[in-house]
């Protein structure tokens, strides 16, 4: 196909009238969608911490909360059945060898629906629990870890659930449910029941036939356009008419189509220019490389340095310390890198870590987050975002952009990061 014949192709596609039509259908106003926070797990967990929580401005008391847990608890009962009243024997936080016994009690839906539950507490963050629930009045405990497209890591849900068991332990009649919220699915280790946002849509829409004369404007509207991005984003729900017209375009338009992914992928384009630019990087090294992730170390870094950063318990190659490349990656809306420190291999190992985590802390003038845990990064520094990408014309412009912001950071990421290993490691 020459150029003519493959600009002919494409300038019917962009005319045709269900197009238009397709775009109408996604291009009304949601302000989740305007302000990018459709794929932003702590965005979702604030919006449905607000929605748990009897104390908020929704007015709706405890109602969104006692029917998001009778929802749990109808459509998760065999899984529930196998925890409640059972001694569960899951891994211990501290030791992945060892195991743990422990009994659990899960209320029912007749205690839900008799407790009056406005005095519970809504915790964000909490020991870095994602959304945190107290029910002193219950006595009930309900966990949620939510994920959008990351996974568990670092054993923090065993983390999680050995805080809350010492918080609330078990011999005090605490009743507890731990919920791992995500839309695809992962297996998870009792007492965490895996649930997917079904459950909190269909909740959303039961409140919003029940519940739509009790809500001001405003809360309605913010209610239905969160339930929209659900569908739309998490859920990826379609219904019969936009599949008709997909299959109607893509019947008339597959050549074109076919074209667009061919040359139009942009997160994938945007990772081939990243792999380009750290291979002519001088200054860095690719250690590794993963679907849209990219491991590096400063390539000046000597050689004994670098057997001596292999106590790490991270593969493939065991560096205690990487600079880490992410392409729309990990929760984040952009091309951009960190530096990333992993668990140590072994207890000799972790002071030796906690060592070094501060070498890199007091040279470096930056931050860590999570700094207890096994994984610990600093803030992330933006490469490239969406937006910047589709401003420029051409590949070389997106390929010095990115090059110059690298560039603007290299004294502190590439040159000092490698003296500091560099002298660590003598």
């Amino acid at each position: 196909m020459n150029t003519k014949e493959a600009q002919d192709l494409l300038e019917a596609f962009i005319c045709d009238k269900d197009l238009k039509e397709l775009e109408q259908m996604f291009g009304k106003f949601n302000i989740f969608a305007c302000l990018k926070l459709t794929r932003t797990e702590i965005r979702h967990s604030n919006f449905l911490a607000w929605l748990l929580d009897p104390n908020e401005t929704h007015g709706l008391k405890d109602y969104f909360l006692k029917e998001f847990l009778k929802n749990i608890l109808k459509s998760k009962k065999n899984e529930i059945a196998e925890i409640n009243g059972k001694e569960i024997e899951p891994k211990s936080s501290e030791n992945s060898d060892e195991i743990i016994k422990r009994p659990y009690s899960v209320p029912s839906i007749f205690d839900i629906d008799y407790w009056d539950m406005t005095e519970t507490e809504v915790f964000r963050e909490s020991e870095y629990i994602d959304i945190l629930l107290v029910d002193e009045k219950n006595k009930f405990v309900f966990v949620i870890e939510n994920k959008i497209d990351s996974c568990q890591h670092s054993n923090q849900l065993a983390r999680y659930r050995d805080y809350v068991d010492e918080q609330y332990p078990n011999e005090n009649y605490y009743k507890k449910i731990f919920v791992y919220l995500k839309p695809a699915k992962e297996d998870v280790e009792k007492p965490y029941i895996y649930l997917n946002y079904e459950v909190v849509r269909n909740t959303i829409i039961e409140m919003l036939g029940n519940k739509k004369d009790k809500m001001s404007n405003e809360i309605l509207v913010a209610i239905k356009h969160y339930n929209e991005i659900l569908e739309r984003d998490i859920m990826k729900k379609e219904d019969d008419n936009l599949r008709k017209i997909c299959r109607q375009i893509y019947k008339k338009h597959k050549s074109a189509i076919d074209l667009i992914n061919q040359y139009g992928n942009p997160k994938e384009a945007i990772f081939e220019i990243l792999q380009e630019i750290l291979e002519e990087q001088e200054d860095l090294m690719i250690c590794s490389s993963e679907n849209n992730a990219i491991l590096c170390l400063p390539a000046k870094i000597e050689g004994k340095t670098l057997e001596n950063l292999k106590f790490g318990n991270w593969d493939p190659n065991n560096y205690i310390v990487q600079l880490h490349f992410m392409n729309f990656k990990y929760g984040h809306n952009d091309l951009c890198f960190e530096i990333l420190l992993g668990p140590a291999c072994s207890d000799d190992s972790k002071e030796k870590r906690s060592l070094l985590l501060k070498d890199i802390k007091d040279a470096l003038k930056l931050s860590f987050k999570a700094e207890d845990s096994d994984w610990t990064c600093t803030k992330a520094v933006s490469l490239l975002t969406m937006e910047q990408y589709l401003k420029y014309n051409t590949r070389e412009e997106i390929k010095n952009h990115i090059k110059k912001v690298i560039n603007e950071n290299k004294k502190i990421y590439i040159d000092e990061l490698c003296n500091i290993l560099n002298e660590f490691c003598k």
